[in-house]
């Protein structure tokens, strides 16, 4: 049965797109009226999959430092043909990322609002280049999907394939997780919608809302900052808006997804089902590194006693490993004094007290005004 085409299919070939929607959507909206399609209860036939990809913007990987990658997920809904004849819609998708990957939204750059791009009753249905028009400060990358009409299962998969995603920043929610802004447009039906993504603690989750017909998402790919897009409008303003690290050789991530029929107003006809991806599990290559302390700034802090004088030190790590043990020295004529620093992550930092002591030095002679200096190794 592999190649056969449906009835959908054939009135497509036969009649066009333009004018083969109208007739599917009013087949659609008479299955609506009468209760909805019957459905033969086949245990879960959708097939889910989902991938997961991240290469370094420039250079390589690190164990520890997080660098910014190119950011891509994918995912596909699948069912067998020809049974059943009908897909059940995508409601959510919801992919756990590996603890090394981290959404990290510049504070500078602008924030797309709800009034411009956002759910209802925004208008959505322009084309890209008019909702680029509306946020072109705030594109994080874009992807492209694909529908089964009217729910309608192909031997050839989904209907339409010339859907264009575009990814805005959203800023941050309440929680303070990233916000995602998708927004999703078909030329052929020449219609746009509004897709929200939300990222909390490692786990992605998006909402699909109704399509029209109770059309189903099929497969739906999102790139960020999507740099290869032929389209420079469309690619992201943040290359380093996604970072990662390799700490052990592999990422691995799950994804599921959540199908269920709806009325246009997104109240539900049929009980949720919840279809898991096979897990995810991709190699990777993260470089050892090497710590780089600094001494961020150094303030006397406190009173001096018995020609005992409190500092108070930041020392940084700009480097791309975890420091090993090192120590703060006081350096200055007449003064003296040594602590030690402990291990300090790449990217953070550490307060350190330090004691610097001055000696009794001859009459006229003042003390110097200390400075400091890091060693690696124990004076």
């Amino acid at each position: 049965m592999i190649g056969e085409a449906t009835s959908g299919e054939v009135l497509m070939r036969a009649l066009g797109w333009r004018c083969a929607l109208p007739l599917l959507l009013i087949f659609a909206g008479l299955l609506l009226l009468l209760g909805g399609p019957v459905r033969p209860a086949y245990a879960d036939p959708e097939v889910a999959a989902a991938d997961i990809e991240m290469t370094p913007v420039k250079g390589s990987l690190y164990r520890e430092a997080p660098r910014p990658v190119n950011w891509r997920v994918e995912s596909e809904i699948t069912a067998p043909w020809p049974e059943p004849p009908l897909i059940l819609p995508l409601k959510r998708m919801r992919v756990a990322f590996p603890e090394e990957m981290s959404f990290n939204p510049d504070p500078g750059m602008a924030v797309c609002p709800d009034s411009k791009v956002g759910p209802p009753p925004v208008n959505m249905s322009v084309t890209p280049e008019a909702i680029l028009a509306r946020c072109p400060k705030s594109v994080l990358g874009n992807g492209t999907s694909e529908l089964y009409l009217a729910r309608l299962n192909a031997a050839t998969g989904p209907q339409t394939k010339d859907g264009v995603l575009i990814i805005f920043n959203g800023g941050r929610n309440r929680d303070g997780s990233p916000r995602l802004k998708v927004y999703g447009y078909s030329e052929i039906l020449n219609t746009g919608i509004y897709i929200e993504g939300n990222l909390r603690r490692n786990v992605l989750v998006v909402d699909i809302p109704y399509l029209t017909a109770d059309s189903s998402v099929g497969s739906f790919n999102l790139n960020i900052p999507g740099s290869d897009s032929p389209f420079p409008a469309r690619r992201g303003r943040d290359p380093k808006f996604v970072r990662a690290t390799c700490a052990d050789g592999t990422w691995d991530g799950l994804a599921s997804f959540t199908l269920g029929t709806r009325d246009p107003s997104g109240n539900p006809l049929s009980p949720d089902s919840v279809v898991d991806a096979p897990p995810v599990r991709k190699p990777c290559s993260g470089a050892k590194g090497r710590p780089r302390l600094t001494i961020a700034k150094a303030a006397k802090k406190g009173i001096t006693r018995a020609r005992r004088s409190p500092y108070v030190a930041t020392v940084r790590n700009t480097g791309t490993a975890t420091s090993g043990d090192a120590w703060l020295r006081v350096r200055g004529r007449g003064l003296s004094g040594t602590t030690r620093v402990a291990p300090v992550r790449p990217g953070a930092a550490k307060r350190v007290r330090i004691i610097v002591r001055s000696k009794s030095l001859s009459a006229g002679r003042k003390p110097a005004r200390p400075t400091f200096r890091l060693g690696q190794t124990k004076p």
